[in-house]
């Protein structure tokens, strides 16, 4: 559900020239390291599990519903600018009209 969320939102920014990646996965849900015993903050006990998904902690719902945007120590102040007005455009898109949104023209810094 969130996965979805996120690759739509992912696709519209990247319709208007903006690289998006997704976050990484956690790392005990990668198969070298679904054998260690995991604890949630529950205290319930984790281990071997068979579909890591199975329960979902808080850095699983982070893996599903997040992205990257370009960041740099030198990005220019334009580029700054021009990516956080239209991540803001998409969101506010999202938040007004739902899934799907309407298209828009991207904006460009002045």
């Amino acid at each position: 559900q969130h996965a979805d969320k996120r690759d739509f939102l992912c696709s519209e920014i990247e319709s208007r020239g903006i690289e998006t990646r997704p976050f990484f996965y956690p790392v005990h849900t990668m198969p070298p390291y679904r054998q260690y015993r995991m604890v949630l903050a529950d205290g319930t006990v984790l281990t071997d599990q068979r579909d890591p998904y199975s329960f979902q902690t808080v850095a699983e719902r982070f893996a599903a519903a997040g992205f990257n945007i370009p960041t740099t120590v030198d990005l220019p102040e334009a580029d700054v600018t021009f990516i956080l007005k239209n991540i803001k455009e998409v969101l506010e898109m999202y938040l007004r009209d739902g899934v799907p949104c309407k298209i828009v023209r991207p904006v460009f810094p002045e």
